[in-house]
């Protein structure tokens, strides 16, 4: 029976070395907080489809290969270790998975979305989001309300990784007389 070549304090079983060992942890930690998802690290198979849901066939398969190149860096990064006597920082193995996963996304198919999940994944790995269509911009015009009414207009905007959200709200009168005015910003 051999130890762990990452942590030294369990048996190298499969489980143990693609799942479970505390080091090789950190990077399912970083791919979950990459793609701001909760992975399912209690088998192999359950990671492989866990966070593909809510995502486009582009980035689903983006994901995928994620999944497949973590795997694969941890089984050379092992092999290294044992046969080589040579070992990279979880880091460095992090770093190969991400330029990995975007020479992969060159032979990939599909259109991603506009969706904040699809554009947290194809950022983390500095992939193309190729939109199947550009975002558009509609104009909006504010008209007073009729006598005797009010008129509320609230909107909302979120931005960057993490995201910086914005709420706000406006209440007039037919007079243009400010009534109410709300905001708030969480970042």
């Amino acid at each position: 029976m051999s130890f762990c070549c990452f942590c030294f304090n369990a048996a190298e079983t499969s489980e143990h070395l693609f799942l479970v060992c505390p080091e090789i942890w950190n990077i399912w930690s970083w791919l979950s907080d990459g793609i701001h998802f909760q992975l399912d690290l209690s088998s192999a198979q359950a990671l492989l489809v866990s966070g593909q849901s809510r995502r486009s066939g582009y980035v689903q398969m983006l994901m995928i290969s994620a999944k497949l190149h973590c795997f694969w860096c941890i089984w050379v990064e092992q092999n290294n270790q044992k046969f080589q006597s040579k070992a990279s920082s979880i880091q460095s193995i992090i770093c190969k998975i991400t330029a990995e996963v975007h020479l992969s996304s060159n032979i990939l198919v599909g259109h991603g979305s506009h969706s904040m999940a699809d554009y947290r994944v194809t950022q983390l790995f500095h992939c193309p989001s190729r939109l199947s269509q550009p975002l558009s911009f509609i104009a909006v015009s504010w008209f007073p309300p009729h006598n005797a009414q009010i008129k509320a207009n609230i909107d909302g905007s979120s931005f960057g990784l993490p995201p910086s959200t914005f709420i706000g709200g406006d209440s007039q009168n037919q007079g243009r007389s400010q009534i109410l005015n709300i905001g708030g910003t969480k970042s």
